[in-house]
């Protein structure tokens, strides 16, 4: 189920390993009151220190969206930078 201007419609997720990283395509269609069909591309991996990233683009589009999760240990408290 999508949000925003596509909410109250159906989106498609489709997953695959790509090297290192799951890679999720997600397809939604078109809101109710008309617009363009998006595509987005979300990737997870783990990176050299072992928190874990999520890029999420659009595809043609000059954008990137990324979350670096932390994981809480003797660093200290979990970090969402």
């Amino acid at each position: 189920m999508t949000s925003g201007r596509s909410s109250g419609t159906t989106a498609v997720f489709v997953t695959t390993w790509k090297n290192e990283r799951l890679e999720t395509k997600i397809s939604a269609p078109p809101g109710p009151r008309g617009g363009a069909a998006t595509t987005y591309v979300e990737t997870r991996f783990i990176d050299r220190d072992g928190s874990l990233v999520i890029e999420t683009t659009i595809p043609g589009r000059a954008n990137l969206r990324r979350l670096v999760y932390v994981r809480a240990d003797s660093r200290g408290p979990a970090r969402l930078y």
